[in-house]
């Protein structure tokens, strides 16, 4: 066989398979443009998502740090949270400190002391309120009845 005579099939693979310059001949002869032009394509693609995932492991590269600023923020804000509610309730205590010492001196008039308050039920109001007598309710008024 001369180089370029093709007697069986293993000829023709066999010049397929050494020689580039038949091998692309050939495939222009037995493909389309649109299938010579993918591995161009697919090159260009998966440049393009090579940049994508760049630019999303960039934007996710400083996640975490503002995530855990935003941590240490939300635990800043609790405890200032905390405070101020502690600050709320200091300041109502101050605010109300005669109303406050004078429902205690009614209390332990009648033999209600820290040792023995404790939170009653509606069931339990009610029978209290029966035991002193609807005229001693109605003196208390509307507002200090809920406490």
């Amino acid at each position: 066989m001369t180089p370029n005579t093709i007697n069986t099939i293993d000829d023709l693979l066999r010049l397929l398979r050494d020689d580039e310059d038949v091998r692309a001949a050939v495939r222009r002869e037995l493909l389309t443009e649109e299938l010579l032009a993918l591995p161009d394509r697919f090159a260009k693609y998966a440049e393009v998502t090579d940049q994508r995932f760049e630019d999303i492991s960039d934007r996710l590269a400083g996640l975490d740090d503002r995530v855990a600023g935003l941590d240490r923020r939300v635990i800043r804000l609790d405890r200032d949270f905390g405070r101020f509610r502690g600050q709320y309730a200091r300041d109502t205590v101050e605010r109300n400190a005669v109303s406050i010492v004078i429902k205690l001196d009614e209390a332990m008039t009648l033999g209600i002391d820290e040792n023995t308050v404790k939170v009653l039920s509606r069931d339990h109001l009610q029978a209290l309120a029966k035991a002193y007598g609807p005229d001693k309710v109605a003196a208390i008024p509307r507002g200090d009845r809920g406490s």
